[in-house]
């Protein structure tokens, strides 16, 4: 049998110690979700030990929707590889705070678009430390609202502190009862909008029995609003916010082998538990075996790499040499090829301006580019004072801006890449020179 231990996460700024809703589910003989344990307002440091009794239990850590943002982005075609890279710049204008401040996580790309989840660090860094100091590792970190995306079709959530809206191909909405008429009307004109084929017909309205009179008449006017507009609501009742998720999120783990959308435990925050890496003893053979390729590999590059270079040092003191003996008066040297080519055309190089020589640099990278025919320089701004040319470059697709750093970071020249932004076919990008 197969247990599951949902607990719920306090928003971040909580006092100190605040108790959590906590619910252990299982599956009974027909395969029915069953709440075999559970507690409300519950020290964190006390739910492993009051499910002691399931050591092989998964963990399903929730936390609060209105503290997650899940949007839809497009992604650009030719991009998708590369999604990790450019996700800061595709979604930066949606994000009012600083896209340094966020962790991002992205769904697998679908007919051109993704779903992406964005939560600061800060509140990262809060609940893993709240789950580090009760000893519990996790292998999901959930919003709560990521319940009522599993099935992708209308599904609208009402209890007594909030409700929730989710739309396929559009946001969760976190509001409050005051702006149900107007959260309806956006939806219904966005449906009406998609045509007649991407209309919603039917959805979803989970009520909870806690709402008060008031509520309830506000459910009763939002579902006859709905039915006016052509879209007809199945109303299932619940019994708390808590509770739903869990039941959901528990469904969703059984259909689909223990693999759960819009975890939040990615990048730098990976879950390290049992759960989430019980599949790598059937590729342990493998990793090791390629590792120790690598290795072998990895010693013959270096043998080689070590005896090249030792012969490019040499030569390239013997024609420094020579240089100096031929033109005593160039004090400086940044780069032979170019400073040779321009004393046999007649234009010495000056020793205190450096644009020819990055210049030259930023040209013979795009010369080197893949497609270099697709590439456009658009401006060049050079400060003889801080000796630092910025160069203003159309390209395809932003490996071709990584591709052009590297070349000229591998000839003792610092670049770095000040920004990469898509406009219609082209990836506008700035790129940094200084010697």
């Amino acid at each position: 049998m197969t247990h599951t231990l949902f607990i719920q996460l306090p928003s971040i700024g909580s006092e100190d110690n605040k108790p959590v809703d906590w619910a252990l589910f299982s599956y009974d003989s027909d395969g029915q979700n069953q709440k075999i344990a559970g507690d409300t307002q519950c020290p964190l440091s006390d739910v492993m030990s009051k499910t002691s009794d399931h050591p092989d239990k998964r963990i399903v850590a929730l936390v609060p929707g209105n503290d997650v943002v899940q949007t839809i982005i497009s992604v650009p075609a030719g991009q998708k590889r590369h999604l990790q890279r450019t996700l800061p710049f595709l979604i930066e204008e949606d994000i009012a705070t600083p896209i340094e401040d966020m962790h991002l996580c992205a769904e697998p790309v679908q007919e051109g678009k993704t779903r992406v989840s964005v939560v600061s660090h800060q509140a990262m860094q809060y609940w893993q430390q709240l789950l580090k100091s009760a000893q519990i590792d996790a292998d999901w970190l959930l919003a709560d609202s990521a319940a009522l995306i599993l099935d992708n079709q209308l599904n609208i959530l009402l209890d007594s502190q909030r409700a929730l809206f989710f739309c396929p191909g559009q946001a969760v909405i976190n509001t409050e009862f005051d702006n149900l008429t107007f959260i309806a009307e956006t939806l219904i004109e966005q449906c009406s909008s998609a045509g007649n084929d991407e209309a919603i017909k039917t959805g979803k309205l989970w009520d909870s029995h806690q709402l008060s009179e008031t509520q309830q008449a506000a459910a009763a006017a939002l579902t006859t609003q709905f039915e006016i507009a052509g879209t007809t609501l199945q109303q299932h009742p619940i019994s708390n916010h808590f509770d739903f998720c869990c039941t959901q999120l528990h469904n969703w783990l059984k259909q689909h082998q223990n693999e759960m959308p819009h975890n939040l435990l990615t990048g730098d925050y990976r879950s390290s538990s049992k759960q989430q890496n019980k599949k790598a003893p059937k590729w342990r053979l493998l990793a090791i075996t390629a590792s120790a390729c690598l290795l072998i590999k990895l010693a013959v590059d270096i043998g080689s790499g070590f005896y090249l270079n030792q012969q490019t040092v040499k030569i390239d003191d013997e024609i420094k040499t020579l240089y100096h003996e031929l033109f005593p008066q160039d004090k400086r040297i940044v780069n032979v090829k170019v400073q040779m080519q321009n004393h046999l055309k007649g234009q010495a190089v000056h020793s205190d301006s450096s644009f020819m020589p990055l210049f030259g640099f930023m040209a013979e990278a795009i010369a080197n580019l893949n497609h270099a025919d697709n590439v456009q320089l658009q401006q060049l701004r050079y400060n003889d004072e801080n000796q630092t040319l910025l160069v203003d470059i159309h390209v395809k697709d932003v490996q071709q801006l990584e591709d052009i750093k590297q070349f000229i970071d591998a000839r003792n020249v610092s670049a770095s890449i000040l920004s990469a932004n898509e406009e219609r076919e082209w990836i506008k990008g700035r790129v940094k020179l200084t010697l």
